[in-house]
């Protein structure tokens, strides 16, 4: 009941099946394999989209602010995804 159902609230797609789940280690050796080096590493946010704590970060600017920061000092398994830039070698 709580585990992934390759749906989510946050997709209007009723099949998510195309959506990979990745640690920071396996994207970047997938990456690196095909030629590109990691440059930047960032997490995206922690819990600001996940209901119902989303429904007080859509309306209270300053939580999502508090999220954005915190999810940086976290450990990439507790963020809710992440933002990579990459350069072709």
């Amino acid at each position: 009941m709580l585990g992934y159902s390759n749906s989510t609230v946050q997709s209007q797609s009723e099949d998510l099946t195309h959506v990979q789940f990745f640690t920071r280690q396996a994207i970047t050796n997938l990456i690196s394999k095909h030629g590109f080096d990691l440059l930047q590493f960032g997490h995206s946010n922690c819990i600001e989209k996940v209901f119902p704590y989303s429904m007080l970060t859509r309306n209270v600017k300053l939580l999502s602010k508090f999220d954005n920061s915190v999810v940086d000092y976290l450990p990439s398994v507790m963020a809710s995804g992440f933002n990579t830039a990459w350069r072709k070698y």
